[in-house]
């Protein structure tokens, strides 16, 4: 099935995906759809964190997605 475009699946989108302490990412404050790195520890955008932190954040960034591939295509609801 193909990729849905951003425009598509940004409703659908969490404000935020977490991956450790100090590595996360969150939407944009100054530009739409888009996201930006995110200390949820320190709060501010100096994420960071090792190997095995950033491999946490990008599985969870895949399951954000295809979350969001399935809620705009109706297949599940938004939540």
């Amino acid at each position: 099935m193909p990729r849905l475009d951003d425009d598509a699946l940004d409703p659908h989108l969490p404000d935020y995906v977490r991956g450790e302490k100090r590595l996360a990412m969150q939407r944009s404050d100054w530009i739409p759809s888009w996201f930006v790195p995110w200390s949820p520890r320190n709060d501010n955008q100096n994420a960071e964190g090792p190997w095995s932190h950033w491999v946490e954040l990008a599985k969870a960034i895949i399951a954000a997605d295809e979350k969001a591939h399935a809620a705009a295509r109706g297949e599940v609801s938004r939540g």
